[in-house]
């Protein structure tokens, strides 16, 4: 997902696709949620 603002515009463009700023702090830290 994207880290700046949290978010992402849809899975179909990002595999790692996150919907929350949580999520994407997941992500930075290296931990992959795909739902």
């Amino acid at each position: 997902g994207n880290i700046g603002d949290g978010k992402t515009t849809s899975p179909k463009d990002d595999p790692h696709y996150h919907g929350t700023k949580s999520e994407a702090l997941a992500e930075k830290a290296g931990t992959i949620i795909i739902p």
